[in-house]
C-alpha cells in the first residue's frame, strides 16, 4: 500500500512540476525544501531558498504545492500496520542493501552463464523446439531453470517464448519482458564478449546491459519479495507476476 501511495505522490509532484515552465527538477525542489524545513527549524537562514521564493509568485506556489505533497506522502500511514510508511520503506531498502550484499556473487554468476551462451539467432541450426537456432534455445533453457531453481514455476513454449510465475493474491498479472538473445559480438572487444569481466566496478560482456544482466536482476528481485513473502516477513502480493523470456528479440 505504501508503494503505491509514494508512486502516486510522485506523480503528482511531476504533474505540478510539469504545469510550470523555468523550473528546477523534482530532485532540486526536494532539496529546496529539505533546507527550507530542515534549517528554518534549526533557526538557520538559507538565502539562496528564501531569494528564490521571493523572486515571484509562481516560484512560491509552485514551492508549496510541491511541500504540501511532499510532506503528506511520507507522513501516510499504512492501514495495513499502522506503521508510517517512510519507516517501512526505510526497513524495505534496508532489506534490500543486505540482500545484494548476501547475494552479489550469485548475481554476477547468473549473469555471466548467459553471457557464455552465444544466443545470436542462427537459421541453419532452428528445429522444433529451437526455432531460432541452438543457442537462443539453450539460453532461453538456461534462464528458465535460474527461474525454476527459484522456486517459480516455468513453462517453455517450444521455443519461442518462455515464462515464469510468481503466483499473488490474484490472477490478475503484472509483466515483466526480457530476452536472452544477442547480436554478434562483432570487432574491437578489448575482454573476451562471451564471459563476464569486472573491471572498475563495471560488468563487461555481450548481453550485460542487453538484456541479460537485467533479465537475471529482475528475477533477483522477484526471488527477494518471494524470500521475504515465504517467510512472512511481508504480506502475499497483490498480483500474479510472470516474468517472459524471447528468445529472438534482436531480429
Amino acid at each position: 500500500m505504501c508503494l503505491w501511495l509514494y508512486s502516486i505522490g510522485n506523480t503528482l509532484k511531476v504533474y505540478i512540476l510539469e504545469r510550470h515552465t523555468d523550473t528546477p527538477t523534482i530532485t532540486d525542489m526536494e532539496g529546496l525544501l529539505y533546507r527550507y524545513l530542515v534549517r528554518r527549524t534549526s533557526g538557520a537562514e538559507d538565502r539562496e531558498v528564501y531569494a528564490w521564493l521571493e523572486a515571484s509568485e509562481k516560484n512560491r506556489s509552485l514551492f508549496f504545492e510541491v511541500a504540501a505533497v511532499w510532506s503528506a506522502h511520507r507522513t501516510l500511514i499504512s492501514p495495513a500496520t499502522g506503521e508510517r510508511c517512510d519507516a517501512m520503506l526505510r526497513r524495505l531498502n534496508a532489506r534490500i542493501d543486505a540482500y545484494v550484499e548476501a547475494h552479489w556473487n550469485d548475481v554476477v554468476s547468473d549473469i555471466d552463464a548467459l553471457v557464455r551462451i552465444p544466443s545470436v539467432e542462427d537459421p541453419v541450426t532452428a528445429a522444433p523446439g529451437a526455432p531460432f537456432g541452438d543457442k537462443p534455445r539453450e539460453a532461453l533453457e538456461d534462464a528458465l531453470k535460474m527461474a525454476s531453481d527459484m522456486g517459480f514455476s516455468t513453462h517453455n513454449v517450444d521455443g519461442y517464448i518462455g515464462y515464469a510465475d510468481f503466483p499473488g493474491e490474484t490472477e490478475g498479472q503484472i509483466g515483466i519482458i526480457g530476452h536472452v538473445d544477442v547480436v554478434p559480438a562483432g570487432p574491437g572487444w578489448s575482454f573476451e564478449p562471451y564471459a563476464v569481466t569486472r573491471k572498475d566496478g563495471f560488468l563487461i560482456g555481450r548481453g550485460v546491459a542487453d538484456d541479460k544482466g537485467p533479465v537475471v536482476v529482475g528475477l533477483h528481485a522477484l526471488k527477494f519479495w518471494k524470500d521475504l513473502q515465504d517467510a512472512g516477513a511481508v504480506p502475499a502480493f497483490p498480483y500474479t507476476v510472470r516474468f517472459l523470456f524471447g528468445p529472438n528479440e534482436e531480429t
